[in-house]
């Protein structure tokens, strides 16, 4: 069984885009110390398809184009899932993701199509810095995604921008969707979590960045960012 972790990257316009080639590669290299039977596909733009191809062990797609501004390009995973296993799970995470433990459980998570995380300032609304999808969550996300683009995803908007986000929490809403967890232990907020309420990252499997700081910024001591660089705790 192959397990597949999916990401994106593009060059953005209207939204801030501060990951490279180099990111795709740090992101791969640490997913696979903890998910070694896992496959990086990562969703890229015509600018980066090329690069990121010569750079990582995994797989590279072409995005489709059909993104509408803001973040409506991550959206672009769900249009390809059907293609990798659709029996498993998938797994889709951000750029700035650090894998700091055992993953498996994301991959057997079986309460709903989607899984989502709790929001760690907007509990109970979920956020999506982790994605858990079977191939009935995926379908059903490109239909949404597809049906929401007719209007400019108008009615999926975060920050006056097109929003994967607000998309997958209007879905949440509407079908009743379970969290991931129902308190967070295995994925935390680097800067709710371990930062400000000093959680230790002992037993987590996750630890995900959203805004300032990035792992560029920890400091080298920091547990999180050995774990991002690949050195011994």
């Amino acid at each position: 069984m192959t397990r597949y972790v999916h990401t994106c990257l593009w060059k953005g316009k209207d939204v801030p885009h501060e990951y490279g080639v180099a990111d795709v590669v740090r992101l791969e290299t640490n997913m696979l110390q903890h998910i070694p039977d896992a496959t990086l596909v990562c969703h890229v733009d015509d600018a980066h398809h090329k690069a990121v191809d010569l750079a990582i062990k995994g797989i590279t797609v072409p995005f489709l184009g059909l993104g509408v501004g803001g973040w409506s390009n991550v959206l672009e995973l769900f249009g390809w899932s059907h293609v990798w296993e659709p029996k498993e799970r998938h797994l889709a995470v951000g750029l700035d993701t650090v894998f700091v433990g055992n993953c498996d459980w994301l991959f057997e998570w079986s309460a709903d199509p989607v899984g989502l995380p709790l929001d760690p300032y907007a509990a109970p609304v979920p956020c999506d810095a982790v994605i858990s999808f079977s191939m009935r969550g995926s379908i059903a996300t490109w239909g949404e995604f597809l049906e929401s683009r007719q209007s400019g995803m108008k009615g999926d908007l975060y920050a006056n921008k097109p929003s994967e986000m607000a998309l997958l929490r209007r879905m949440y809403a509407e079908n009743g969707w379970r969290p991931l967890e129902k308190k967070p232990h295995r994925l935390l907020s680097y800067k709710k979590h371990v930062r400000d309420e000093r959680r230790s990252i002992d037993g987590a499997s996750i630890v995900y960045f959203h805004g300032k700081p990035k792992p560029t910024d920890l400091p080298k001591d920091d547990p999180v960012f050995k774990a991002w660089k690949g050195l011994p705790l």
